[in-house]
């Protein structure tokens, strides 16, 4: 059964399931009709539709405290209202590498390290040809450690500079590719 608990800071205006589900709670607001005249207008809670973040993280908007509606990504409220605040220096990891599963199970307080092996395990990592400035690819790595070839003459044919060659087949980068 779906578990729901007060998101932190948010004055008890919304609320956080364990299944990574937001949503607002009922309530009263007192809105103004015109001047000096004021009627009190019931608000139904409802959850609300998560966006993406460009990361492709889950994230709502929330009023906390006293602020302006903000958007505050899912796992970190999960985790707050279910484990408590945030270590220092800890990240939010996601057990299965999905950035959009945030049911609490799937969720965890680790750090930036545990997070990046767990990209690794996950297949998520972003290394290589994933990256988005990579000038090279995998095929082109291996042809380069095995080319024998010398560096200048290499990063010319491959309109890239020296550093990327000798980065390359001294596995300061692309270290993953065998």
């Amino acid at each position: 059964m779906e578990q729901w608990r007060f998101v932190v800071g948010s004055n008890e205006m919304y609320e956080v399931s364990d299944l990574g589900r937001v949503r607002s709670v009922d309530r009263v607001i007192t809105v103004e009709r015109r001047p000096g005249w004021f009627v009190k207008k019931a608000m139904p809670g409802r959850v609300l539709r998560p966006g993406r973040s460009g990361m492709g993280y889950l994230g709502v908007g929330v009023r906390l405290g006293e602020a302006r509606t903000q958007t505050v990504l899912v796992q970190y409220l999960v985790l707050e209202a279910f484990v408590g605040p945030r270590p220092k220096g800890m990240y939010c990891c996601h057990k299965d590498g999905s950035k959009t599963n945030n049911a609490l199970d799937n969720l965890r307080w680790g750090t930036p390290q545990s997070n990046c092996d767990d990209a690794g395990r996950h297949g998520t990592k972003t290394q290589g040809e994933r990256v988005h400035c990579a000038k090279l690819t995998e095929e082109l790595v291996r042809a380069i450690r095995t080319s024998g070839e010398p560096h200048r003459s290499l990063a010319e044919r491959l309109g890239v500079s020296r550093r990327t060659i000798t980065d390359a087949i001294t596995r300061t980068t692309w270290a993953h590719v065998t």
